[in-house]
């Protein structure tokens, strides 16, 4: 365990919603801004514990961020990839499909504990931050490669998946395993990356 400021991050690769919880999963930098005046120490701070040597808590961990509403607390990862776009798989409702990512990470965390960090966050920044997951219960795990997974269908993946196209059906395949194409069956069926 590691403090700096209001910010302590401690090893962790998992978060159970014990309850039915409204959970939001965007990169954390958008909730820990430096764009706002008193947030942007902790941004700072977080980012210096992640990165301090010896490197431990680089790849993902719990963090916990200490407010005038109380304790909030995020579990966060870093992607495989850094920066991007990555979808949001559940079976909840849920509001949004994907989560920019700019930190190079993303978190989940209740709706409740983002309002503690950001009272001042409406609901256009949860729709333009990341995803809402209403009335989520269960536990989500990080595997330290980027990817989530957890209860009710949960998953987001950020490792690159290759994608092809055949040259006889023009068939768009994930995961070609070389030798045909699923769709077709063409065993000449070389594929080049789109």
């Amino acid at each position: 365990m590691k403090t700096q400021g209001i910010v302590t991050v401690t090893e962790g690769d998992s978060i159970n919603f014990r309850e039915p919880t409204d959970i939001f999963i965007c990169d954390p930098c958008y909730v820990i801004t430096h764009s706002i005046p008193h947030l942007d120490k902790a941004w700072q701070d977080f980012c210096s514990l992640m990165f301090e040597k010896p490197r431990v808590y680089d790849r993902g961990g719990m963090a916990y961020v200490d407010t005038e509403l109380g304790q909030a607390k995020l579990l966060y990862q870093s992607t495989a990839y850094g920066d991007g776009d990555y979808d949001v798989h559940c079976s909840c409702k849920k509001e949004g499909y994907s989560c920019g990512v700019d930190a190079g990470m993303l978190s989940i965390m209740s709706v409740a504990d983002v309002i503690k960090i950001r009272p001042d966050f409406t609901a256009e920044n949860f729709a333009d931050y990341g995803v809402v997951i209403r009335d989520f219960k269960g536990i989500i795990h990080t595997d330290g490669e980027g990817n989530w997974s957890g209860s009710n269908g949960f998953s987001l993946k950020t490792e690159w998946e290759e994608e092809y196209t055949c040259y006889n059906c023009g068939c768009n395949e994930v995961d070609y395993d070389g030798e045909q194409c699923s769709d077709c069956e063409d065993e000449e069926f070389h594929g080049e990356d789109i």
